[in-house]
């Protein structure tokens, strides 16, 4: 158990001097380059075909962390499972997603210290009710694929991608927070700080402090507001997962994909909410002290209008928005928060071949009215700005993936490449039961008018007044019983050079186009030339590679073109949705991922595996 303690004094001093580090100064959320950050997503899960899947969170701060765990099914991005866990200063969290003895997917761990929120995940299940059946209020929530019937509900939870988000860093005593309330600090006590708390694993009352009732409202015997009680997100978790096979005798591994500077809430000069420079103390923005009279958090239901007016819920004369992302674990604040919450609504882009950092035509502009203090209304678009997840995509938007195939029946070996859209379904998923509370309403069964295009659920083809739902560029369909396909193309070569398609050789003109596929899924997984998905997966696209294999090629590249279609070529003007305006003329989706390569000799101790980042072109 630690006991931190700090002299009033110093507390004050520290907070004075050191509280504009710590609220992050940056203006642009950005793909980290260091392995360190506050949002991070594993590509791919699996836990099929006797695969498991290692998930670990080490908190590289001596700050209580809190972060959002989200489990994402492969086919529609549908929430499957989501918790949080709160890190105490230098911890780590490991988990595991597996199937039970009955064969059902679930997630587990064995992590004792770490309190989660729930306490217990132990061999918990994953859940289909994010894209089948009925809520807890009756609405259904089928989506197109499984209102058809074509996927049984268990095959969907073996795959997909894990998404982990800080939600906000706090202290240990309570000093940083409001002074009118007292703190006895001992184990187990209520009235101690959700700091406290975390730091010395009393899991029972960091649960507690996830009650919408406690997140929101102070009293007397808890102390002030959870939300009240955190600053906004720290760079500093170290994500990564592994995927093992034991009857393989297989462990593939990789860092997470992870993000830095995802929420910077200070956003007037010098990060203060204060213009008297004297009232420093508690006025720092994105610092728990400048929280202590927050009153609207992140979790907070919003009114029913169709178009979000920042003034319904920011008006900086009475009301002060918590700069944090920390929301409680009850229905239906858990579905907070989200890849949408990137605020500014800006992504930085290092662009290699200028040596310098990419300038963004004004294209993905958020909200930036100076008049609100911590922009939560960022979920939804300003009329003529980019959404956070927008922000998001840019920074993972790519033309080209390149990496490695192997196919040497020799040596046992075989490949899949993990191609995964992690921001894809607030582009096309226009189904009931959306989640990541998109608009303000009932979270669990909101839908998206007007600018996002979607349908409500009582509208129906055939009726009058009835609109079609579209998709936003980049993607080119919405959701439906196939997925929602890109068409790609690819260009195969092996290790001497020869092409799969393509124009190597004397040749009559006009050259042979590249092959064509399509990437319909969230997750998806690509195998070459006809070899069965070693990662077990019913997300497949194959690669033929009839022409090389058939020479005797064994191994090789690929470059899998991310711009056949015209909806991922860069936007015009005219299309200002999804990427607006087309970011920097850009081109592509927005992808990450890898590629896994196994060998077999048929003697498990000989086995071994491999897994490898792809590489990436950038218009």
């Amino acid at each position: 158990m630690k006991l931190l303690k700090k002299a009033k004094l110093s507390l004050a001093l520290t907070a004075a001097i050191g509280a504009v580090a710590l609220s992050g100064q940056a203006t642009a959320v950005n793909l980290s380059t260091d392995g360190i950050g506050d949002v991070a997503i594993a590509p791919y899960y699996s836990v099929n075909d006797g695969w498991l899947t290692l998930i670990n969170l080490t908190n590289t701060s001596n700050k209580p962390l809190v972060v959002k765990v989200r489990v994402h099914e492969g086919k529609n991005s549908r929430d499957v499972y989501d918790f949080d866990v709160a890190l105490s200063g230098r911890d780590v969290y490991s988990a595991v997603l597996k199937r039970n003895a009955a064969g059902a997917p679930v997630i587990s761990s064995t992590d004792t210290d770490t309190c989660t929120i729930p306490q217990n995940i132990a061999n918990a299940p994953l859940s289909a009710l994010g894209y089948s059946g009925n809520d807890d209020n009756g609405n259904n929530n089928d989506d197109a694929l499984q209102t058809a019937g074509s996927v049984a509900h268990t095959v969907r939870l073996g795959e997909g991608y894990i998404e982990f988000i800080v939600m906000g860093y706090t202290n240990v005593d309570g000093a940083d927070v409001d002074a009118a309330f007292a703190f006895n600090n001992s184990p187990g006590s209520a009235s101690a700080t959700v700091g406290y708390n975390i730091e010395n694993h009393n899991c029972a009352e960091v649960e507690s402090a996830f009650t919408t009732a406690r997140m929101t409202t102070a009293s007397v015997a808890n102390g002030p507001s959870t939300q009240s009680q955190f600053g906004e997100p720290l760079n500093a978790l170290k994500f990564n997962f592994r995927l093992l096979n034991p009857s393989r005798g297989i462990e593939v591994g990789n860092a997470a994909t992870t993000w830095a500077n995802f929420f910077n809430s200070a956003t007037n000069a010098g990060g203060l909410i204060s213009a008297d420079p004297a009232n420093l103390i508690g006025t720092l923005q994105g610092t728990p002290l400048g929280n202590d009279a927050c009153t609207i958090g992140r979790g907070n239901e919003r009114n029913g209008a169709v178009d979000w007016d920042p003034s319904d819920d920011f008006t900086a004369a009475t009301v002060l928005s918590c700069d944090n992302l920390m929301t409680s674990q009850e229905p239906y604040d858990f579905l907070e928060p989200s890849l949408n919450d990137a605020y500014p609504a800006v992504p930085n882009v290092w662009d290699d071949a200028t040596n310098a950092p990419a300038a963004f035509s004004g294209a993905l502009v958020g909200v930036t009215d100076a008049t609100r203090l911590s922009p939560i209304a960022t979920s939804e678009p300003a009329a003529t700005g980019g959404r956070g997840v927008d922000a998001i995509s840019a920074t993972i938007q790519r033309t080209a993936v390149i990496n490695e195939w192997s196919l040497n029946s020799a040596l046992g070996s075989k490949t899949d490449w993990v191609i995964t859209m992690p921001t894809k379904s607030f582009y096309v998923d226009a189904g009931p039961a959306r989640q990541f509370a998109r608009v303000k309403g009932d979270r669990d069964e909101a839908y998206v008018t007007g600018d996002l295009n979607y349908v409500p659920a009582a509208q129906t083809p055939g009726q009058v007044g009835y609109v079609a739902p579209i998709a936003y560029p980049p993607f080119a369909n919405v959701f439906g019983v196939n997925g929602s396909c890109n068409q790609v193309s690819f260009d195969a070569f092996d290790r001497a050079e020869n092409q799969e398609v393509g124009t190597s050789g004397v040749i009559a003109s006009p050259a042979p186009a590249s092959a064509t596929t399509d990437l319909c899924w969230e997750a998806n997984v690509l195998t070459f030339n006809g070899a069965p998905s070693l990662l077990g997966s019913n997300n497949v696209t194959d690669v033929p590679l009839t022409k090389l294999v058939g020479n005797g090629a064994q191994a090789g590249w690929l470059r899998l073109d991310l711009t056949t279609e015209s909806s991922a070529q860069a936007a015009t003007a005219a299309d200002a949705n999804g990427l607006v305006g087309g970011l920097l003329g850009s081109d592509g989706l927005p992808v990450i991922g890898m590629m896994v390569k196994q060998r077999t000799f048929g003697d498990v101790t000989k086995n071994y595996g491999s897994s490898l980042d792809h590489g990436y072109e950038r218009n």
